[in-house]
């Protein structure tokens, strides 16, 4: 029995030209390839290669620069609070599925934030009516709190490793928690350098601060200082900050210089 032809039908390309074409061309039947024999089908494949490969280089490069910090928490962590049963290092802080709803500042944050109960409240100059703690939960601290309140565990996840099934990856004790650190920051802010005010040039005009300095972040449409404007969470290019994570090395005070007048 001969077989008959399938209907043709007009599709178009990206580049909007009329194509006639199969059923077993567009779903790539004739030749294992999606539409061969339009222009858009061969675009659409390279567009798709091209974004996944995008994607892979982002995410790789950027667990490469956190896996040599202090945030590496998982096994093969160089700091002395490390995990000792999951390989995983984004987990500590990221979940695909399972995220902290609140966390709106934060890319599915994988822990239960903590808002600082207070804020240090005497900073330079005209800054004082934007700085409290109003604004300082609104910053990204909730997040850094997270862990660096001094009291939460530092394996306390919302969605575990899968390799762990339901259990919190465990860390050896004394070391589960930040407690006693220099890391322990605490919830209350009133001794720390303050966070949330916002920082443009008509605050800079006060004779303690500099112009808005163009070598760090800052957030919001006001231009608001958070932790993350001193410190890079996913390290750091300047071997001598390190530790701290800092953006800028601060011998000789370079980082409170960038912004202060002294």
């Amino acid at each position: 029995m001969k077989r008959t032809s399938r209907p043709a039908y007009e599709l178009r390309g990206l580049s909007g030209k009329r194509v006639h074409t199969s059923v077993e061309d567009v779903y790539g039947l004739n030749k294992g390839r999606w539409c061969p024999k339009t222009n858009g089908g061969r675009k659409m494949k390279k567009v798709f290669v091209l974004v996944a490969a995008a994607m892979l280089v982002a995410s790789s490069s950027m667990a490469a620069a956190v896996s040599a910090t202090k945030h590496n928490l998982s096994t093969s962590g160089t700091g002395t609070i490390k995990s000792t049963d999951s390989d995983q290092i984004c987990v500590f802080c990221h979940t695909p599925h399972g995220a902290t709803a609140a966390s709106g500042i934060a890319p599915l944050w994988n822990r239960t934030s903590n808002d600082p109960t207070s804020a240090y409240g005497d900073p330079v100059g005209s800054m004082d009516s934007t700085a409290d703690v109003t604004n300082a939960v609104s910053s990204d601290a909730p997040l850094c709190l997270s862990c660096h309140d001094g009291a939460t565990v530092a394996g306390a996840l919302n969605n575990p490793p899968n390799a762990l099934g339901c259990s919190d990856p465990a860390f050896a004790a004394p070391n589960d928690t930040l407690t006693g650190l220099d890391t322990d920051i605490n919830q209350a802010l009133n001794n720390d350098h303050p966070i949330g005010m916002q920082y443009d040039n008509a605050v800079a005009t006060d004779a303690e601060l500099k112009a808005l300095p163009a070598g760090l972040p800052f957030f919001q449409t006001g231009n608001e200082v958070w932790c993350s404007t001193c410190h890079d969470v996913h390290g750091t290019a300047v071997p001598a900050a390190a530790d701290a994570l800092l953006r800028v090395d601060n011998a000789a005070s370079a980082l409170c210089l960038t912004c202060h007048t002294k």
